[in-house]
């Protein structure tokens, strides 16, 4: 191959590569997900557990002390909830119905905004110790 053709190929795969870097970032301007509030995914926005700076969360609780809202949620789950702009939400089995779900709560309220059937019947073995809901839930902010 000629160092004239290298040339070329290389140019175009150059300009390729900006234009979709451009792109993607003409796409996501004026986008800012996750929100500073927000808690999308297992261990924070930042993945590594700790608040965003500015924020005091509750380090104790009780059956009142720090507790904004409480509502009943079918069955048992173990995984993270997830918090994204004003919603609450979490996943749950009831494993006596052998019933997999997607809850949806109203941040401020509790109120449920939706439930979402994601598995039903024959539930896998597991661990004695865990739940049927023991994965966590992601938000890719859609």
């Amino acid at each position: 191959m000629s160092t004239s053709l290298n040339f070329t190929i290389g140019t175009k795969l150059l300009a390729l590569s900006t234009l979709c870097c451009l792109a993607w970032g003409i796409s996501s301007f004026g986008q800012s997900f996750p929100q500073p509030d927000d808690w999308p995914w297992w261990r924070g926005s930042s993945h590594v557990g700790v608040a965003t700076a500015g924020q005091t969360p509750p380090t104790s609780w009780s059956e009142t002390k720090n507790v904004v809202w409480k509502t009943p949620v079918p069955g048992r789950g173990h995984g993270t909830p997830i918090v994204v702009g004003n919603q609450v939400v979490l996943c749950t089995a009831d494993e006596a119905k052998e019933i997999q779900s997607v809850l949806c709560f109203d941040r401020s309220t509790g109120k449920r905004l939706w439930q979402t059937k994601i598995h039903e019947g024959r539930f896998m073995r597991r661990n004695k110790k865990a739940s049927q809901a023991s994965g966590s839930l992601a938000c890719d902010g859609e």
